[in-house]
Parts: C-alpha cells; sequence; structure tokens
C-alpha cells in the first residue's frame, strides 16, 4: 500500500511539546492544588514531594475497557497521563493507546470551553458574550419555564450520545432505544431532572442498526475476544485494529497462535495489513455475501445439522401470517422449565417443531432432530418450517449475484463460504460495515450464516461484536433505588436525534401536533459527526433556544444560543468502572454535568430535587453494609481509585442463546421498530433478505453524475471527535506533504486519481447534490477504485472548505434503527 507517513522528528516533537508548556503555563492563573489523591501500589511513582497521582480514565468514546491512566499533576496542573500497569503475566491485556498520553493538551487546549458565552450574532456565526453562570441558569430557566407553560415539558428536548457516558452521578447518555418505559437510568443529576420535568429525549442514533437489531430484536450471544485463540478462522467486518484497541491484542493472540484472520473492507485498514486475506468488498453489500455464502453452504451441503436443527429456529413451524404454531394452538400442555431469572418453575406456550420420526407436533424444548423442511396440516392450519420460508426467500441471492453486487470474484465468495463452513469461525462484527440503510438486515444473515454451519456457542465459534471478558476491577453493589427515584416521576417522550428534523419540520410527532421550542444537547457532537449536517443545522434554526454543554467548541457549540462549559473527568470526581479521582480544580468555569443540573433545578425552583451533594450521593451509593465489609465503600475508593480483582486472568467466554426461543434466531415473528413510529413492517423485514442501501449501490443511476463511494473510518487518533485538536495526535494523523500537523486527506485509488490528474498532496474537492469538502488528496492502493475514503470527526473548521458530513442525508436513516447511516453517499472527486 502506497501510504506516505510522517516520522515523528526531534523538530517535531519538541515543536509540540513547546505547545503544551504554553498552554499549561496560561492555565496557571486557572488550576489550584488539588486536595486528594494517593499512591496505589504499581501506580506511575511520584519522583518528587509536589507529585500527586491520580486515577483518571479519558472517556475517548472507543468502546474499551480497563483504560484507567495515573495522572500526573505538578503544582495543581496535569503534566501528565499515563497508562496504568496492569498486574497480571499476560501482556495482552494491557489495554491503552495512543490517545491516553496526549490528554494534557485536551485539558490545556485552545478549544477549550471554560466559559458560558451567549452567541450574540445568529447561531454559527461565532459571535461571543461571555457571561456568568447566574446570568446563564436565570436564562435557561427563563426559556425553559416559558416553553413549559406554553408548550408543555415536553416542548423542551435533552439530546445526548455516547460520549455522555461519565459516571454514576453526571452520565447524560439516555440509551439508543426509544420506549419510555424500559429505557435505562442516566446519571443521578439529569436522571432526576428528567424524571422531576418529564421534558423530551433525543437519544443516540451511531450503531444503532448493530446494537439494537443484533443486541435487542434478535437478542444474539457471542463469545469474548478473547475465545478467538480457539478458532480456526477469524472474520473481521471493519478495522478493529484502530476502533477496538483491546479486542484487537486479543485477536493477534490468535493470529501468532496459528489462526487465520480475514478482513472484509473496502480499504486496505490497518487490520487489513496484519490480514492473511483481504477481501475489498464494496460497502453496503455484506448482506449480499452473507446470503450468498449461505446458498453455497446450502447448495453444497456444507450444513451442521445438528446445530441447525437443535439449536436454532429453522424448523420452527409458522403459520401463513408469519406467527409461530405454540402448543396452546394445538391443545397441548405447556412446556415446564425453570425460569433462569427467578429460578422457579415456569409454564411456556413455546413454539411447536414437528418430530419426523413420530410423526407428532410437540415442544421445540422437548423434541430431538425435528423436521427442518416441510409443510403440515396441524389441525386445520397450514404451517411449514422457518428454514423453507428462509430458503425460498434467499434463493435469488445467489454468488453470482453477490459477485456482482459486491464487485468480487465468483471464487473468492465461495472460498469465504467454504472457510467459514470449516469451522470454528470466529466472526468479529463490531460497527464499522453498519452505516448504510440497509445495515440493520445484515445481522439475519449473520445469525442464518452461524445456524446452518454450528459457528455459535462453542469454544472458537462466535457471530457477532465480541467484547472481551477479563475482568479488571472488583464490582461494588450499587444503592441505587433512592437517588434515582422521584416521587410522581414523569415519563418522557423518546426519539432517535436523528428525528429532529422531521419533527421540526412537520410540527407532528406521531400524527399529533408538537412543538420543540427549546433544545438542550450535552455528549453529544451531532453536527461533527452525525448524518444530514444541513438538515440538522436548518432545523435547529426554528428552535427558540439552543444550549449546549460541552467541554470543547464544536461544530456542535457553534450552533448553540448559550454554551455551557462542562469538566473533563480529570476535573471533578465520579464513578465508573472504578472512582474517577479528582486530579485538578475545573479549568475555568467550567462544572461537572451532576453539578450543572442540580444548578438548573435550583434556577427552576426544585429546591429539594437533590438533597446531597456529589460526594454524599457517590457515599449512598457505595456505603453499603455489603460493600465496606468487602473493601469496596467510598473511602476505599478515595484512597485507591481503583481497585483490581486479585488476579487478572484472561477469560475465554463462550455465549449460550438467552432469547425466549432458547435458539439462535435468523426469523422474527414480530419486529418492533426503535420507537413508537408508524412505519409500515413487511414479511420481508423479518427473515434475511437483501436490499441496495439508501444512495450507495452499484446500479444507482445516480453513479453516472456522481460515480464514486464515499467512506468514513474511525480513526484511531481521534476516536470520532473526541481528540480533535491535539498537536501530538495531529502529528500521527498527517502524512508528509501537507501543511499544518493533521490536515485533513482523502484516500483516493491510484486508478481513479491518474483519471482525474490527482497526485498526493493535490488540493481536491469532494462533492455531491446536498455538499461538499476540500482536502489534500493521498493517492493510494489500498482502497477500491471505485471509493474514497476519509478519516471520520474532522471539524469544519479543519477542512480547507465545506464539512464531511455535509454531503451525507437524513434521509439515510433506516425504518427500523433510527441508524446513523454515514457511509451511505455517492461523490464526484475533483482537482483544484
Amino acid at each position: 500500500m502506497d501510504t506516505p507517513t510522517k516520522p515523528l522528528t526531534r523538530r517535531s516533537f519538541l515543536k509540540a511539546t513547546a505547545a503544551t508548556a504554553g498552554v499549561a503555563t496560561v492555565a496557571t492563573t486557572i488550576g489550584c492544588a488539588p486536595s486528594g489523591g494517593a499512591k496505589e501500589e504499581g501506580s506511575a511513582p511520584a519522583t518528587a514531594p509536589d507529585v500527586q497521582v491520580f486515577s483518571n480514565t479519558c472517556r475517548g468514546n472507543c468502546g474499551n475497557a480497563g483504560c484507567r491512566l495515573d495522572t500526573i499533576v505538578r503544582e495543581g496542573k496535569v503534566v501528565s497521563t499515563r497508562q496504568h500497569p496492569i498486574k497480571t503475566k499476560d501482556v495482552g491485556l494491557q489495554p491503552g493507546c495512543v490517545k491516553g498520553p496526549a490528554n494534557p493538551q485536551r485539558i490545556y487546549g485552545t478549544h477549550r470551553l471554560l466559559y458560558p458565552m451567549l452567541q450574540t450574532g445568529e447561531r454559527g456565526s461565532d459571535n461571543w458574550e461571555r457571561i456568568s453562570w447566574d446570568e446563564a441558569l436565570d436564562l435557561v430557566a427563563k426559556k425553559m419555564k416559558a416553553a413549559f407553560d406554553e408548550y408543555g415539558p415536553e416542548s423542551v428536548g435533552f439530546m445526548s450520545s455516547y460520549s455522555g457516558k461519565s459516571g454514576k452521578l453526571g452520565t447524560v447518555y439516555n440509551g439508543f432505544t426509544n420506549f419510555p418505559e424500559t429505557r435505562g437510568a442516566c446519571g443521578i443529576g439529569p436522571e432526576r431532572f428528567f424524571q422531576k420535568t418529564g421534558v423530551t429525549l433525543f437519544t443516540a442514533t451511531g450503531d444503532a442498526a448493530g446494537l439494537y437489531m443484533q443486541s435487542v430484536m434478535l437478542g444474539g450471544v457471542t463469545n469474548s475476544a478473547e475465545d478467538s485463540v480457539n478458532a480456526k478462522t477469524i472474520f473481521m467486518l471493519g478495522n478493529t485494529c484502530d476502533s477496538f484497541r483491546t479486542a484487537w491484542s486479543c485477536f493477534m493472540e490468535a493470529k501468532e497462535k496459528g489462526v487465520k484472520l480475514v478482513v472484509i473492507d473496502p480499504r486496505y485498514s490497518n487490520s487489513a495489513a496484519h490480514a492473511d486475506q483481504w477481501i475489498p468488498i464494496r460497502q453496503g453489500t455484506d448482506g449480499a455475501l452473507l446470503l450468498a455464502a449461505c446458498n453455497y453452504i446450502i447448495e453444497n451441503d456444507l450444513i451442521d445439522y445438528d446445530y441447525l436443527r437443535n439449536k436454532s429456529v429453522a424448523p420452527l413451524l409458522i403459520k401463513e401470517d408469519g406467527s409461530y404454531l405454540r402448543l396452546s394452538d394445538l391443545g397441548l400442555p405447556l412446556y415446564k422449565k425453570v425460569d433462569a431469572t427467578s429460578g422457579k418453575e415456569v409454564e411456556v406456550d413455546s413454539e411447536v417443531v414437528y418430530d419426523e420420526a413420530t410423526g407428532e407436533f410437540g415442544s421445540s424444548f422437548e423434541i430431538k432432530d425435528p423436521a427442518v423442511t416441510g409443510t403440515f396440516d396441524a389441525d386445520g392450519v397450514s404451517v411449514r418450517t422457518v428454514y423453507d420460508l428462509t430458503r425460498e426467500t434467499i434463493a435469488p441471492f445467489t454468488v453470482e449475484f453477490a459477485a456482482e453486487e459486491c464487485g468480487l470474484p465468483v471464487e473468492t465468495i465461495e472460498d469465504f463460504a467454504r472457510t467459514y463452513a470449516d469451522g470454528p469461525s470466529f466472526f468479529a462484527t463490531y460497527w464499522g460495515f453498519q452505516h448504510l440503510q440497509n445495515s440493520w438486515r445484515i445481522y439475519y444473515g449473520l445469525f442464518l450464516l452461524a445456524s446452518l454451519t454450528g459457528n455459535a456457542c462453542k469454544p472458537g465459534a462466535s457471530y457477532g461484536n465480541a467484547l472481551p471478558a477479563t475482568q479488571y476491577y472488583k464490582t461494588p453493589v450499587f444503592n441505587t433505588k433512592a437517588a434515582l427515584t422521584v416521587e410522581g416521576a414523569k415519563l418522557s417522550k423518546m426519539a432517535s436525534l436523528n428525528k429532529v428534523p422531521q419533527i421540526v419540520n412537520s410540527g407532528k410527532w406521531l400524527g399529533e401536533d408538537y412543538t420543540l421550542r427549546m433544545l438542550w444537547i450535552a455528549g453529544a457532537n451531532p453536527i461533527e459527526c452525525g448524518i444530514g449536517y444541513t438538515e440538522q443545522i436548518e432545523a435547529w434554526k426554528k428552535v427558540d433556544f439552543v444550549v449546549v454543554a460541552s467541554e470543547f467548541m464544536t461544530d456542535t457549540t457553534m450552533q448553540a444560543s448559550l454554551a455551557l462549559p462542562v469538566t473533563m473527568s480529570f476535573e471533578s470526581e465520579d464513578f465508573e468502572s472504578y472512582l474517577n479521582q479528582k486530579a485538578i480544580d475545573p479549568i475555568g468555569e467550567s462544572k461537572s454535568d451532576f453539578e450543572i443540573f442540580v444548578a438548573l433545578a435550583e434556577a427552576m425552583g426544585y429546591d429539594d430535587l437533590y438533597d446531597k451533594d456529589a460526594e454524599g450521593y457517590l457515599r449512598e451509593l457505595l456505603d453499603t453494609e455489603e460493600n465496606i465489609s468487602a473493601g469496596l465503600g467510598y473511602d476505599d475508593y478515595r484512597k485507591q481509585g481503583a481497585i483490581y480483582v486479585d488476579e487478572i486472568v484472561r477469560t475465554e467466554a463462550v455465549g449460550q442463546e438467552r432469547n425466549a426461543t432458547g435458539r439462535t434466531q435468523f426469523y422474527l415473528e414480530t419486529l418492533t421498530p426503535n420507537g413508537n413510529w408508524d412505519v409500515e413492517v413487511t414479511p420481508l423485514d423479518r427473515l434475511p433478505y437483501y436490499e441496495p442501501a439508501f444512495e450507495a449501490y452499484a446500479s444507482n443511476p445516480l453513479r453516472e453524475k456522481y460515480p464514486l463511494f464515499g467512506l468514513s473510518y474511525h480513526d484511531n487518533y481521534t476516536g470520532h471527535s473526541m481528540h480533535n485538536n491535539v498537536p501530538w495526535l495531529n502529528e500521527l494523523r498527517g502524512f508528509e506533504g501537507t501543511e499544518g500537523e493533521g490536515e485533513p486527506y482523502t484516500i483516493i485509488h491510484e486508478t481513479a486519481a491518474a483519471e482525474r490528474g490527482i497526485k498526493t498532496g493535490d488540493l481536491i474537492k469532494v462533492f455531491n447534490d446536498r455538499g461538499s469538502f476540500v482536502t489534500r488528496a493521498l493517492v493510494s492502493k489500498g482502497i477500491r477504485e471505485d471509493t474514497v475514503n476519509i478519516p471520520r470527526g474532522y471539524a469544519g473548521k479543519e477542512m480547507r472548505e465545506g464539512h464531511l458530513q455535509a454531503v451525507t442525508s437524513i434521509d439515510a436513516g433506516d425504518k427500523i434503527t433510527n441508524n446513523d447511516s454515514h457511509n451511505d453517499w455517492l461523490c464526484q472527486v475533483e482537482k483544484l
């Protein structure tokens, strides 16, 4: 792969170091000496009397576990953030990445939001006036009360996403599902305010296709990443090397032990560079590849019939309306089983299968080796197996069809199917491949493939988002009932955040009149990272007042009426996997999200909503008799920060099906869209099927005008946009020939570049009918000829012109999961 890299020279290192020293010096008038902190055995050594060591996390929104940082503080300022060394003989379990040591440049960066700022011009104009917290909160309370009085509490919306996970006190993230009755709790600060008021909650949309379909609807289980050492082949969709470092170390250990690694990705990623085989699939066609492999396995009888019959939904009988035939339909006794949760015996109206040996119907939990094919008469009702319906539905998606759709040779697809069937095979999916409108359908095909071959629920065989299972920290039992319960709690409306333009423009919520009068965004950066850049901005303009609470001045903050400064993890105390200690006083006048909600409640006149301060609530959560006796009380954590298990041992966990059928599901009797939205669910939505993406598909007539597929990827140096504007990381992120470290670039294949007269370093414009952006070009062989690729998360000010998200469409979100489909677009590229 022809990818120039920028070396870390002595000159550039000193330049970056000087930049950090400069901002740290500016900060000396702000910070005060911390009051706490202690050095645990194994922590980074305190080399001078004035040095203190604290336990923190970078909150990088990267999905990694165990990334504890030792924060080194001297004279009230953070001078270093180092990965805490884990006491284990297994080097592969050491967590962390290059982002951890770069945190001082985030803490003292010039992009930090330091004070409450009121935008005096139009939103986005970057004209700000500094105001006091009292003025800011009085203004917010005035606006909020007016909205409550005129349109009700639901006219005020709180929007959050995954970066809003800050701990038991301050987490503003309210999930990705949109069912008010079953939503999980936020941190104590936001949660009590939400229950008190009943304001509307707008939820995260990124990765929703995978999270909702795999985890909620299909109820898929996976083995841990550590178990991949027991596989024969690991199949990886996406770039785990950059996006999930903890899991990647597990896969590298497996590879060192002889496990084959196959990476399926339109670009030659860092993961592909380590692979035994790279399959350069056209984006958005993973579903076609999986169904073609299923057909090949069926046609060539590579089926694990024991698993298919006894551990998958293949033999379950369905009626003509798609519902399962159940014991009660035949007047048969209900099946008695022990409930896994209560431990009590319960009666279950289970699904029915047909016993070929006896010619009788019976419970799917009782009959061994039931029929997987056939149509039967069940007391006058015609029923057939799920497997027969599925085979009939996927029949058009042949190997030849997939070769054309995926842009791959027939032989590659056939080899993929044979290799997968010759397991144990470990599919590591994660989220990189599921950012298109058709992505939610992929999971049916993945689960069918596992069912056909028995590559599930056994060592080395997994079919989804394999998380590491190794336990690093002891886990206290939290006393949350009182802290998370508000008398007379109101139920909030809920919707995915990418629904905001539709709601605002129509003035309707499920057909009823609805006005969004005020919007509060926290723990989210949808303008910089979400789909529908233009649609979101235009919709927000119609909202009377927009508040953004953030650590940084982001593209989303720029669209605020009022910006409120939020502390980073180093500046306030909270509990995540361990106690995140307060290492320094807040920079500027920033406050934690917990403190902000407490202050907002006071401004709103809810004087009795919070009866404790942050420490008081943490003590209420932790100081139970059980925790204290186990050495897991608040004072224990205050002293140690993190409390590790006695021995950190690699855990090779094997998942077992936990859905109601007790089987691997590739068919759903009922498919519920993510939220109470009026969408039509068709029979083809409930089983494996393939349909093209919203815009990024080969036969789209629009390709005559915009022939190239656009793709963005999770850059290891930024973690979406969380680590933007960090000089050290920008040096690593950039490449030789660009002006300034970390300047955005677009990767284009050498053939497509030659056709347009483009060379590495040239300024190019990437555009479609919705918008455009200008970057440098990086010409490479490591990308499909029909695809361009750009690291995700660049801020608008980093571009020469335009914005990456301006080429995306809000309409690319899908009807079932409301997924953030930021890779579903076409474009043209021209040299400037």
